[in-house]
């Protein structure tokens, strides 16, 4: 009888293992979304610091054809400063410590071009405008 049963039992195949989980074409393709999704918040963080700056490339153009009088220029700055900073006021805007007292000096500059009794000149404003951009390449403490 114990023949028997072992000869019944003779055409069970045991099931296969189950396939791999994580097969090379789905890690590529996580890979693939995760590096597209990195780069795409890289992008996000970065473009308001590149709209004002190319702002300030259009400002500095305006101000060569004298297309804007020196106070609307100067005003221009600041906002293009606030944006550039995702619109915090400029005297929150903390650098690095070695940085920080350049910093407070050039805003005191613009700030006297800008409310004082007379208008700043073509160079004084050019001067502005690069030192804006400048500023914008560097990150902020808090940024």
């Amino acid at each position: 009888m114990s023949r028997m049963l072992d000869e019944q039992w003779v055409d069970i195949v045991p099931p296969q293992a189950p396939p791999p989980s994580a097969d090379p074409l789905t890690v590529t393709i996580l890979a693939v979304v995760l590096l597209a999704l990195l780069a795409l918040g890289l992008y996000l963080h970065t473009r308001p610091h590149r709209r004002a700056k190319r702002a300030l490339r259009r400002l500095a153009r305006d101000l060569r054809h004298a297309q804007r009088d020196n106070k609307s220029v100067c005003l221009r700055i600041r906002a293009c400063l606030r944006s550039g900073f995702r619109g915090r006021s400029l005297g929150t805007v903390r650098m690095a410590e070695p940085q920080q007292a350049d910093w407070e000096a050039y805003l005191g500059r613009l700030s006297t071009s800008c409310f004082g009794p007379e208008p700043p000149t073509t160079g004084e404003l050019n001067r502005l405008i690069d030192d804006a951009s400048q500023w914008l390449g560097r990150r902020s403490v808090d940024a």
